[in-house]
């Protein structure tokens, strides 16, 4: 017999829950519920319970900023949620939901979550621009991997075999990473920033999406581009590859999802099916989409505040999932299918849904505290519904609070892409991909479990200072005794000799100049015309023999960055260039940074250039390197040796960011054209040599 009703208000205004006789219709174990709060006390049908929830529909709270990535472990029992407040939340799925650990240790935000097969260890990767592995037993981080040059967008782990982490940049850069070893087993390099990433079941295959629109499948035996799926307009977000290997799920700023055919065999045109009903909003997150554990369904987060589901043959929208105020960055399927999760960006929370096929999903969200860190609550028979569409508290939020929440959306500038149509930062208006709607309540924040009311007397707290790179100071050479400096590659009678500030501690452990994924120099020498290609690191001792071209630099010690050598190393460094020069006797000297180039005037001028004396491209002629004070003294082509002449170029590190990189190319340009040029007529009478007459 089901249980007596309670009778309902006479004014659809009331928040009084009605619970309703079941119908003589097979609807199995649901519920009728009736939302007085709406506005026409609209009919919501529930799904059943879900495996171990308290309640079909779960908010998890506790992370202080937007949410950026959500994980289910392999079993299914627990969630990690990586946030724009730089920490790492673990949660259980049973019951409450409680969050039961907290991971501190990233610099900067957390984009991209990963378990790893066995649960005890969670991955991360962090706009710090550093991955990191965080052991769970004892809840410390155990290792920091270093290496990208720019913010890390998403990482990938290995489906079986040994474990094998794949990381996505900003720098264009795709790393492959033992676990066990702080640093990349090796980097496949791109063109533009890579956004999405995602590792094959074999691990013999690696797909990658950027802002170029393009998906990439890189065969990583050959480490090299097997094939290319072409049909996104706008930037990829996302890549999964379906539990059966067959097929690819792609997200992307055209608002649409679509599946491809990679499977080895397979037709020309390898794109399946394109879905819609996800769109990407106004914030231009990197939204994700994924598979469930059968390859029946996939989901994507949306702008629209809501998680789509669509059956993957038919593509046809199975559910539209509300209940966040603002995008959805990740939704994840949990490994038995039920609940799906999901984690967005206004109110910084993460939802849990019973999702069953046949279903329709409990559109009510609630919000409770069941622990010092976690506010998580079922929605039993006495609670009051919380409608997604009118949230009481959110109807009253007072200015102050209004103004905070617009600061943190501020804060996330760096972490997005931008369209041409900039969002409104009027304190008060909260512009979404749906509406654009003032919000007008009071609201009760809660920070980890303490509760504070917000009113309009209550002092504007100022915003967060932002946390900078603390600059380098001056080290020992004791400090880096343990690495090797940098060989000189040079030969007589080059066309022109690259001078560095000093090797760094990636480029001395691989022992090739400017070997760092983030340094700019090798692709500014194919850009500007220096080289006909875009070589690598490794290819540096080639360089002579290809191009005649060499490199040396002002200091030979290794260092972090240029900023851990004193003004006299550099000082001391002048002579020994000019002694280098006037034996090798190049064409011209390339100078790669002002700050070379300023050590050098110092030396022979005693004192720092003027403003009005410094100036990228070619130095006066007196300002030629490698003078002899022999008066006989001649070059290779016999004629009397005045010195090489000098271009000063701008530096090509990745902590350089006061050029940008269009400014860079701009003033490497004119030298790669002269160097070109330089080439051709050496070629030119060298053939005309070997045709002469004998």
């Amino acid at each position: 017999m089901s249980s007596e009703k309670r009778p309902a208000s006479n004014s659809f205004g009331s928040s009084q829950l009605v619970k309703r006789h079941r119908s003589n219709n097979n609807i199995g174990d649901s519920q009728a519920i009736v939302n007085g709060s709406g506005q026409h006390g609209a009919l919501a049908q529930a799904v059943p319970k879900g495996a171990g929830l308290n309640a079909p529909v779960m908010e998890l709270s506790g992370h202080t900023g937007e949410v950026f990535a959500a994980r289910f472990d392999p079993t299914g029992q627990h969630i990690a949620s990586g946030s724009m407040d730089r920490n790492i939340l673990l949660w259980r799925t049973q019951g409450d939901c409680e969050n039961y650990g907290l991971l501190q240790g990233h610099k900067g935000a957390v984009l991209d979550v990963q378990w790893s097969r066995d649960s005890r260890v969670v991955f991360s990767a962090s706009a710090d621009t550093h991955l990191a592995s965080w052991d769970l037993e004892t809840g410390q981080r155990v290792r920091r991997h270093e290496g990208h040059g720019e913010i890390i967008n998403c990482l990938d782990v290995s489906k079986r075999g040994e474990e094998i982490l794949v990381s996505a940049s900003d720098d264009g850069h795709i790393g492959l990473w033992d676990p066990r070893v702080k640093s990349a087993i090796d980097f496949l390099e791109t063109s533009y920033p890579v956004t999405a990433v995602a590792l094959s079941a074999a691990s013999n295959e690696l797909y990658s999406g950027g802002i170029d629109n393009s998906i990439r499948v890189w065969d990583l035996r050959k480490k090299a581009v097997a094939y290319t799926l072409e049909g996104h307009t706008d930037t990829i977000t996302s890549l999964s590859v379906s539990p059966d290997s067959q097929y690819l799920l792609s997200n992307s700023h055209d608002n649409t999802v679509r599946t491809w055919d990679i499977r080895p065999f397979a037709p020309l045109d390898r794109q399946v099916k394109i879905f819609d009903g996800a769109p990407t909003g106004m914030e231009k997150n990197l939204l994700k989409a994924c598979w469930d554990t059968t390859g029946k369904r996939i989901a994507a987060g949306s702008g629209d505040r809501s998680v789509v589901v669509w059956d993957a043959s038919s593509g046809r929208l199975l559910h539209k999932l509300p209940g966040h105020k603002g995008a959805v960055n990740d939704v994840r399927f949990a490994p038995n299918d039920e609940p799906l999760g999901g984690g967005g960006r206004y109110r910084s929370r993460i939802i849990l849904h019973s999702c069953n096929y046949e279903s329709t999903t409990f559109q009510h969200r609630n919000r409770g505290k069941t622990g010092a860190m976690n506010r998580s609550r079922s929605l039993g028979d006495n609670s009051t519904p919380i409608d997604h569409e009118t949230d009481q508290d959110e109807e009253n939020m007072d200015p102050t609070t209004k103004l905070a929440a617009t600061r943190m959306s501020g804060q996330l500038d760096r972490f997005k892409y931008t369209v041409s149509g900039k969002p409104s930062r009027t304190p008060g208006i909260v512009q979404t991909a749906a509406s654009t709607r003032p919000i007008r309540r009071a609201r009760t924040t809660e920070i980890l479990g303490e509760r504070k009311i917000i009113s309009d007397d209550a002092p504007t707290s100022p915003p967060p200072a932002k946390k900078r790179r603390l600059p380098s100071k001056y080290a020992p050479p004791s400090k880096y005794a343990h690495l090797a400096p940098l060989q000189d590659i040079l030969e007589p009678n080059l066309i022109c000799m690259f001078v560095g500030t000093n090797p760094g501690i990636r480029t001395s452990t691989a022992g090739h100049a400017y070997a760092h994924p983030s340094n700019m120099f090798w692709k500014l020498l194919h850009s500007s015309g220096c080289t006909d290609r875009r070589c690598k690191p490794e290819e540096d001792v080639d360089l002579p023999r290809l191009y005649s071209m060499g490199n040396t630099n002002i200091v030979e010690r290794p260092t972090k960055d240029a900023a851990e050598l004193s003004k006299a190393e550099m000082a001391a460094g002048a002579p020994i260039l000019d002694a280098k020069v006037l034996k090798y006797k190049p064409e011209a000297v390339c100078i790669v940074g002002k700050g070379i180039w300023e050590a050098i005037w110092r030396h022979r001028h005693g004192r720092n250039p003027k403003p009005s004396e410094f100036k990228y491209g070619w130095q006066d002629e007196e300002e030629a390197m490698g003078k002899s004070d022999d008066p006989d003294e001649t070059g290779s082509d016999g004629e009397a040796w005045r010195g090489a002449p000098v271009f000063v170029a701008s530096s090509t590190s990745g902590l350089s960011a006061s050029t940008k990189p269009v400014e860079k190319e701009a003033i490497w340009r004119p030298f790669g054209e002269w160097v070109k040029a330089r080439r051709a007529e050496r070629a030119a009478a060298v053939t005309a040599l070997s045709n002469a007459p004998r």
